[in-house]
């Protein structure tokens, strides 16, 4: 599949970046014994 318009070449990188954030964002409150109502 080939990403040929910028927008949607954007739109896949913020994706990507997205789930890296998550991911880490997840580690790091699994480090944490703090539990967040919510």
């Amino acid at each position: 599949m080939k990403v040929n318009s910028p927008q949607r070449r954007i739109l896949f990188f913020t994706a990507k970046t997205y789930e890296k954030d998550k991911i880490s964002l997840l580690k790091k409150l699994e480090c944490r014994p703090l539990h967040n109502p919510g």
